[in-house]
């Protein structure tokens, strides 16, 4: 039997479906199906050569408007939602100390392997409270791509741990 969904709207202007996914079907649904079976036109399992660099050009305006974030000490870097790593890599390359979390790793060990060790796979919400109480904190954080992947957006957004993390939120 399939599931009926209807569209909601919130009072914060959020769109989303009813019903909503557990935590658990949407971790099963990311670190299984989202990247590697791909049903959109967002990600693919191959680029050609000028999708890559539109990936790559988009990631570096991103950078080059965080650069003056990033002054002397301090340039370590957060992605949560890191996704295939392309924000990661490109952080990476300009000398930052990387962090990316994601739901799945198949994105960054696919298309970045050599950052799989500054990847952290599983539920994003879990691994920040980990940060926190290791004491981490971090120059840059970033989440792009995000809000619509998450079934408490204002949760997400007004993340008390998230805060503590972060010196600078983009």
């Amino acid at each position: 039997m399939s599931i009926q969904y209807e569209k909601r709207q919130t009072s914060d202007g959020y769109v989303s479906t009813k019903p909503l996914p557990t935590p658990e079907q949407l971790s099963q649904f990311y670190a299984e199906t989202y990247y590697q079976s791909p049903q959109s036109s967002t990600y693919q399992v191959s680029y050609d050569e000028l999708e890559l660099r539109y990936k790559t050009m988009k990631c570096d305006a991103l950078m080059q408007a965080l650069s003056g974030f990033c002054q002397g000490d301090g340039r370590s870097f957060l992605d949560i939602g890191a996704g295939e790593g392309f924000l990661l890599n490109a952080a990476h390359q300009r000398g930052f100390d990387v962090t990316g979390l994601d739901f799945s790793a198949y994105g960054v060990e696919k298309f970045f392997p050599e950052l799989s060790a500054r990847h952290v796979a599983g539920d994003v919400f879990a691994s920040l409270t980990e940060l926190v109480a290791q004491g981490r904190k971090y120059a840059v954080c970033t989440s792009t791509n995000v809000l619509e992947h998450v079934i408490d957006p204002d949760l997400f957004l007004g993340l008390e741990i998230g805060r503590a993390s972060c010196r600078e939120r983009v």
